[in-house]
């Protein structure tokens, strides 16, 4: 059996996000597509060129981070209750001097 394709003409159209929104609530036929620059990487996470700033106090920052804070001697926490609503009421304003 041969198999042939037959062309046809496919309008392209950028929609926002509330068409797309919409046209996936209403079941349509969807195709995304992505770009992204390349040249700069954000999987590598940002390097001290891109920081004018970070690059001239490169002195002060580690080359890697020596990781989470021991365990303190107390842990902290706040218990709250269950389904409990947050107080709506401003908060009070202190005088100035």
């Amino acid at each position: 059996s041969v198999i042939s394709r037959v062309r046809r003409a496919v309008s392209i159209r950028t929609i926002s996000a509330m068409q797309l929104k919409w046209c996936a609530r209403q079941g349509c036929q969807l195709f995304a597509i992505t770009v992204s620059d390349r040249s700069h990487d954000e999987s590598r996470g940002p390097s001290l060129d891109d920081h004018p700033l970070l690059s001239e106090f490169s002195d002060v920052f580690p080359g890697e981070l020596p990781g989470l804070p021991p365990p303190r001697e107390i842990d902290f926490h706040i218990d709250l209750v269950p389904g409990a609503e947050p107080i709506s009421r401003a908060p009070y304003r202190m005088t100035t001097p």
